[in-house]
């Protein structure tokens, strides 16, 4: 997940969304879309193998479709899942999730 030097630094994030019930290192970053955008590509992709592993999400809130098995998604830290590509264009624009949650240091 990167060294100390890079723009991210490791937390744990307890997931509960179905796709990991356990408590998961991962990598946020301090501020600012390119830490934001360097902080989703180590993010696991994951494809849906069953619909029912995605919990009460059943639709990117990004494009607005629905999920459907074979999709490529990625989880936020704050639990949000979105398609990887439509999260991948809204970083480009914006350095925090859509509910308003920016990535920083708590």
């Amino acid at each position: 997940f990167g060294s100390s030097s890079s723009p991210c630094y490791q937390t744990h994030v307890s997931r509960s969304r179905g796709m990991a019930e356990q408590d998961q290192a991962l990598e946020m970053p301090t501020g600012g879309v390119a830490d934001f955008m360097a902080c989703l590509d180590s993010l696991p992709t994951k494809d849906v193998q069953e619909l029912s592993a995605l919990g009460n999400s059943t639709d990117c809130d990004v494009c607005m479709d629905k999920f459907e098995v074979g999709d490529s998604v990625k989880t936020l830290p704050c639990g949000h899942i979105f398609h990887s590509g439509c999260m991948e264009q809204w970083g480009q624009a914006n350095d925090n999730c859509k509910c308003g949650e920016r990535w920083r240091p708590k």
